[in-house]
């Protein structure tokens, strides 16, 4: 079969060469872009934007930080699936968290429970994120409500 296609002449022909376009950049040689790793989906509170924490979630899959409880532990927390809202598009409690973001960044963030297992989550922009699955650290994966519980300051 490939013999008979090479003598009807079925198949395509090479792309035409358009040149090395190289020597037009302006930083001159190419660089290769550094590896992903873990530890770039542990969230900066400070500087991430509500835009930002959703495109590292759908770029990397999930991003955590670390949460400190009402009995002072500090767990890991897997941001699983969210999306951005604005504020008007939320219920709004008077609920803070305090996440721990990269370094000593630390961050108390609005948390407002939305009713259908999902939070919404206040940003560094004043914009928010609904959160719908969070994986804490030791325990399976559930409804963001739900795993956010032990860590809400009233």
């Amino acid at each position: 079969m490939l013999v008979q296609g090479l003598r009807d002449g079925v198949y395509v022909p090479p792309h035409q060469n358009k040149g090395w376009k190289g020597q037009e950049l302006d930083q001159g040689q190419l660089v290769h872009a550094p590896k992903i790793s873990k530890a770039d989906g542990h969230v900066r509170w400070s500087s991430w934007t509500a835009d930002d924490i959703v495109r590292a979630i759908r770029v990397l899959g999930s991003i955590w930080t670390e949460a400190v409880s009402r009995k002072g532990e500090k767990k890991r927390l897997i941001f699983q699936d969210a999306e951005v809202v604005t504020p008007s598009d939320v219920n709004i409690n008077d609920a803070t968290v305090r996440f721990i973001g990269h370094g000593s960044d630390s961050f108390s963030a609005l948390v407002s429970d939305q009713g259908d297992g999902s939070c919404a989550i206040n940003t560094s922009d004043d914009k928010m994120i609904r959160v719908k699955k969070i994986k804490v650290e030791g325990k399976p994966e559930r409804p963001a409500n739900v795993a956010l519980k032990p860590y809400i300051e009233a």
